[in-house]
Order: structure tokens, then C-alpha cells, then sequence
């Protein structure tokens, strides 16, 4: 379904280096040991992966995990990234969809910091929840977020604590969404999102 014709996105695992690079840049963190272990273990524990190639250098990458449910398949993004000369160009979106057209998934879940990855996620689901204006969470979209906590060691819908060194970007990301999104939780000490919402028509 890769109606965009450069960058390019190949349905392909990225080498552990150009993931560390992209995810240091994207967080705006310096490389650690453990910074590089935790990369390291999502690539280890996805299991659906793309690249984004640009003059023959990956430029971005997707990391998914797939979970099936009685109410239809969950994708679960476990990282994407782009290079920040991409960033805001629509490419995260671009992988993102192209992973859930290629596994039919039927929900889009992931756990995010980020007011941009929220509002790069409201355009391809229904409605995203947690809502940023207080819509109560359906029981249907409750218990699938539910689960999804539950496979991930998480709890739904914000994680307490999900990063041990505190907020996982170097600081915080800027959008028109910021405000409401940041009530949420607590950035600073580490809180994040977990989102869960049911796939719309692909745009």
C-alpha cells in the first residue's frame, strides 16, 4: 500500500546500530549501555519490523508486536522513528499504516510521551483513548486496553513510573495537543500512555 515513492519503506528489520541512532535522535537522548540494551530487547521482542531507507540510509524504523484477540487483531507499536529532518513530514504515520494494512489489524495500541505520536495515531483510529477531552472509556475499548496492559506489564491507560530514569526524552515534545495531552500524567517522573483505538479507513 506504499503510495509514497521516496523515502522508501521496505518491510525489513533494522540493524541494532541505526536503531540506537534513530531512537537517540528522536528522544533527543545520549547513547548508554542501558539506553542501547533497551533497544536492543524491543528489536528482540518485536515481531513485524520497517525500515525507512533514504540514499541508501535508514532513516526511520517501525517496531510491532501483534496480539490476537476475540475482538480482532491488536498492532502494537513498540517504537517508531524517524530522523529529525523527517520528522512532522508524515512518515511514522506513513509506516504505521502500512503495518496495518499489511496485518489486517483491526486496533492500534502503544505507549507513548509524546503529544505528536497521539495526534499521528487520532488519524487512524476512530477515536483514541485515553480521550484528551474526558470521554469516558467504552467497555469494549476498556478491556481491550486492559489486556494489552496486561501482556505488556503495563497499567492502562497511564503507567506509572514506566521510565526508570524519568522522563524518556531529553525534553518535551511540542504540539498544538500539549497541554491537554501533559494533564494526563506526569512527564517528569517518568509516567507514560498507554493508547489504545479502534483502526479507521487508511488515509
Amino acid at each position: 500500500m506504499n503510495t509514497l515513492e521516496f523515502p522508501r519503506i521496505i518491510p525489513a528489520k533494522p540493524a541494532l546500530d541505526d536503531a540506537i541512532r534513530l531512537t537517540s535522535e528522536g528522544f533527543s537522548r545520549p547513547v548508554s549501555d542501558a539506553f542501547s540494551r533497551g533497544i536492543e530487547q524491543i528489536l528482540k521482542n518485536c515481531d513485524l519490523f520497517y525500515r525507512l531507507e533514504e540514499h541508501d540510509r535508514v532513516s526511520g524504523y517501525g517496531a510491532f508486536k501483534l496480539y490476537e484477540h476475540g475482538m480482532g487483531r491488536i498492532l502494537y507499536i513498540s517504537s517508531i522513528m524517524t530522523s529529525p529532518k523527517l520528522q512532522g513530514g508524515g512518515w511514522g504515520r506513513a509506516i504505521m499504516n502500512e503495518a496495518v494494512a499489511d496485518t489486517d489489524s483491526k486496533y492500534l495500541s502503544f505507549k507513548t510521551q509524546s503529544p505528536r505520536m497521539y495526534a499521528a495515531a487520532q488519524k487512524m483510529v476512530d477515536r483514541l483513548f485515553p480521550d484528551l477531552d474526558g470521554e469516558p472509556i467504552p467497555d469494549d475499548i476498556s478491556e481491550l486496553g486492559s489486556y494489552i496492559a496486561a501482556q505488556r506489564k503495563l497499567d492502562f491507560p497511564v503507567h506509572r513510573g514506566s521510565y526508570e530514569l524519568g522522563a524518556m526524552y531529553g525534553e518535551r515534545p511540542q504540539h498544538a495537543l500539549g497541554e491537554k495531552f501533559y494533564n494526563l500524567f506526569d512527564f517528569e517522573a517518568g509516567d507514560a500512555v498507554v493508547c489504545i483505538g479502534r483502526v479507521a479507513l487508511l488515509n
